[in-house]
């Protein structure tokens, strides 16, 4: 307890563990589930875990993670917090009804497993290929499913400087620093879309009105474009997977402007939309998540463009000209339920 001198009256006290501040995990989630995007980019992966010991399946550790990414959280050691936030919880968790309010998410070790195991060749072009596919997947489901008649491609630079001696970096002396370097060819059609190429390999991501130097620097600005890994794979790895937590910030981002008929720019739809304060209830057999008002008003217009959003009926796994689209917005399946190891913390613990 803790008492402000301008303000007697005033009581701080830690808060109750069911108290969030990025409620928005649950948008990021939803606009995830409509689309079938995490779930089908798992499925693509290649994961040489034993099963019998699998307590967070790859697609929960991808969606915790872009999650992270797309909320603001720039360092992996982000995740031991993140991995008690109560919205996150019931944003990641592929557990039905109430049973994921009790269980931790993944602590920083593991999200770097996750990086890990994507550096792999198949890995890596599979993410490239996702990145694709969702940008193709938001156009369709925002476009009724029309297809694009004109658009305007663009080519720039995307300079990332790197630090020590990471391979694939070097030095340009315009700059005068060491970085990477890749192109960026932007496609502009009704939205805008982006195609980077880091070594080998395409990075495509979603951008909505103005220019690609607006683009730039809001991604630098809210995502980052700190790559640290000590391996060029790794660091390729985790570029591909920022530009998808960007893309899907961009898919909330673009239906917020279309809702709203103004502009906003991707930092303040996370300030104000994704950073939400909001408490989690259970009542009965449900889960009550209940929004500040001030960002509440925002997610009515938003989740009402997300509603509208085209969907296939009934599409088969291997439709013909669909490369790896399944049925958009599955149910997750059953699966044996793992404990967490006993050297795991089941509440918050903050480092020194």
């Amino acid at each position: 307890m803790f008492e402000p001198t301008f303000n007697r009256a005033i009581k701080l006290r830690q808060a109750d563990p069911r108290i969030t501040s990025d409620a928005g995990a649950l948008l990021l989630r939803e606009a995830d589930h409509r689309l079938g995007l995490t779930a089908d980019l798992a499925a693509q992966l290649t994961d040489d875990r034993d099963p019998e010991r699998i307590r967070y399946e790859q697609v929960e550790l991808l969606r915790q993670h872009l999650c992270a990414v797309a909320l603001g959280y720039a360092h992996q050691d982000d995740q031991d917090a993140l991995a008690h936030d109560v919205a996150l919880k019931l944003a990641v968790w592929d557990r039905p009804g109430r049973r994921g309010l009790p269980e931790r998410l993944a602590s920083q070790p593991s999200d770097w497993r996750l990086i890990d195991r994507l550096t792999s060749p198949s890995n890596r072009r599979a993410l490239r290929t996702a990145l694709r596919e969702w940008v193709a997947r938001h156009q369709r489901a925002t476009g009724r499913a029309r297809q694009v008649a004109h658009g305007t491609l663009d080519i720039d630079p995307f300079p990332i400087e790197v630090h020590g001696r990471q391979p694939g970096g070097a030095y340009h002396g315009n700059y005068r620093q060491t970085m990477y370097y890749p192109l960026v060819a932007s496609f502009r059609v009704a939205d805008s879309y982006e195609s980077a190429r880091l070594g080998e390999g395409f990075i495509h991501t979603i951008l909505k009105r103005g220019t690609f130097e607006d683009r730039l620097g809001e991604f630098n600005g809210v995502i980052g474009n700190g790559l640290s890994a000590g391996s060029f794979a790794a660091n390729e790895a985790s570029l591909l997977l920022k530009r998808l937590a960007f893309n899907l910030a961009g898919m909330l981002w673009g239906g917020l402007e279309d809702a709203s008929g103004c502009g906003w720019d991707l930092k303040r739809v996370q300030q104000t939309v994704l950073e939400a304060g909001a408490r989690v209830v259970e009542h009965s057999r449900r889960v009550l998540v209940d929004v500040a008002r001030a960002a509440g008003v925002l997610w009515d217009r938003l989740l009402g463009r997300i509603a509208r959003w085209w969907q296939p009926r009934g599409l088969p796994r291997s439709a013909p000209g669909v490369a790896g689209v399944g049925i958009w917005g599955r149910p997750p399946r059953p699966r044996r339920w793992v404990p967490p190891p006993r050297h795991a913390h089941l509440s918050l613990v903050l480092r020194e």
